[in-house]
């Protein structure tokens, strides 16, 4: 999937889930990002997680989801 591609289906939500896995590095789950970020419910933090997996951009292992390491450096953009 080419970086055009992504940028168009990243909503806001998932961009904010997606930089706050990069920022922290490590495996986290649905409820502790429903709590960091203020979503409404851990199903809400599930869905953009499942999004942003499908996406290639982060990988689920037996603690959590990590974001993909090779693109840290890779700048998203939103199209409003």
């Amino acid at each position: 999937m080419s970086r055009n591609d992504i940028d168009k289906e990243l909503s806001k939500t998932s961009l904010r889930v997606y930089m706050y896995l990069l920022s922290r590095n490590e495996p986290i789950g649905p409820r502790q990002i429903m709590r960091e970020l203020g979503l409404s419910s851990p199903s809400l933090a599930y869905y953009h997680l499942k999004r942003l997996e499908e996406l290639g951009l982060v990988k689920r292992n037996n603690n959590g989801y990590i974001a993909v390491p090779g693109l840290k450096n890779r700048r998203l953009y939103l199209h409003w």
